[in-house]
């Protein structure tokens, strides 16, 4: 991505990282979860969101701290990072939100030809999976290495 994403902390192998979202509301934790799927050992589903005052990652609170460009850039490098670790594997996304699935597929869009030499990308509409294009409603992403086979 063209945006400098902001500074990780790396956990648990690979599996979770936490970063702080600066602006107007302050400075935010924010935590990226790669959590394995029960559906395929080839793919993880990534969770993201504010960090609430139990430690837990709330994916519905509108942190609106002017900085969602780079916050977006921040978890994109996350998934670069996880699939560095695990080549093997996948990660998959379904905004929590009509809004933020919109939000996700305007960011890979605007990225594509970058993610594309380093990456497959998948959307999921009309109940399937399908490589990624432009100007589709999806529901859902899945990004792997090159060379990922599983979906």
């Amino acid at each position: 991505m063209e945006h400098e994403p902001y500074e990780v902390r790396i956990l648990d192998s690979f599996l979770e990282y936490e970063f702080y979202s600066r602006g107007p509301r302050g400075r935010i934790l924010k935590r990226v979860v790669y959590s394995i799927s029960p559906e395929s050992p080839q793919l993880y589903n990534l969770s993201f969101g504010d960090v609430d005052k139990f430690g837990k990652i709330n994916d519905q609170v509108i942190t609106d701290n002017k900085d969602s460009i780079k916050v977006l850039a921040t978890v994109a490098c996350t998934v670069a990072s996880f699939l560095n670790a695990y080549p093997s594997k996948g990660v998959y996304a379904f905004g929590s939100t009509e809004v933020r699935t919109r939000l996700y597929r305007i960011a890979i869009s605007n990225n594509l030809e970058d993610f594309q030499d380093r990456f497959k990308i998948y959307g999921f509409v009309s109940g399937q999976w399908q490589p990624f294009r432009k100007n589709i409603d999806y529901k859902g992403f899945i990004v792997g290495k090159n060379n990922f086979r599983g979906k």
